[in-house]
């Protein structure tokens, strides 16, 4: 079957949106795939207003177009809820301070998409308005928010963000960092940050299935 988009490569992916309350179902292949998730309007991060106007309101230009990137990362594989990974995935490819450490830990873009297709499964993308966190991830932006606090800062980077997810130590990609022997301290030093004093326990993740 051809894709329904451009009708010259086979259709590898089922794209589901709503338009108009009517439900679309269309056979694309991965690029046309892509593209749609690019086209459609950014998803909503979190379905509780009350979170929004927490955690979210305190990150920087830079840590929203992290959290917006891992977003559109996470339609893309077809799920409805942002995880870890996703968020140090756009992390790796957004570049600055962050994308340099996990560059030099061998965790590039490329590296981490085939570590995250060895590790999760790939589904129907999706266009969704509206995301949901993984309790591991929430836990880490928790995290990340103590430490910028802790040190004065109006803000959360991206700096903070990395530093949170692998403090956080249960989540996938927690366990990405940990496979290339990263540590909080290391990372810390390294940016000039300190992490959070007390770390959270982290709460099981349940990936959508």
């Amino acid at each position: 079957m051809l894709c329904d988009e451009c009708r010259r490569y086979p259709a590898t992916m089922e794209f589901r949106r709503s338009v108009d309350g009517r439900h679309e179902i269309r056979q694309l292949c991965r690029r046309c795939a892509e593209g749609a998730v690019e086209q459609a309007e950014p998803p909503e991060l979190f379905s509780n207003p009350r979170r929004r106007a927490g955690v979210l309101a305190r990150l920087s230009e830079d840590a929203e177009d992290v959290m917006q990137s891992a977003a559109r990362l996470a339609l893309e594989w077809g799920y409805d809820r942002l995880g870890a990974e996703m968020v140090l995935a756009a992390l790796a490819g957004v570049g600055g301070p962050a994308a340099e450490a996990l560059r030099e830990a061998s965790l590039t873009p490329e590296r981490l998409d085939l570590e995250l297709a060895t590790l999760l499964p790939r589904r129907e993308v999706l266009d969704a308005r509206e995301l949901t966190l993984t309790a591991r991830l929430q836990t880490a932006l928790d995290l990340a928010d103590q430490a910028a606090r802790e040190q004065g800062l109006d803000t959360i980077t991206p700096e903070h963000l990395l530093i949170g997810i692998l403090q956080e130590g249960g989540s996938l990609g927690a366990q990405l960092m940990q496979d290339q022997n990263l540590t909080v301290a290391q990372l810390s030093a390294r940016f000039g940050l300190k992490p959070a004093k007390r770390r959270r326990a982290g709460l099981p993740e349940q990936l959508a299935r």
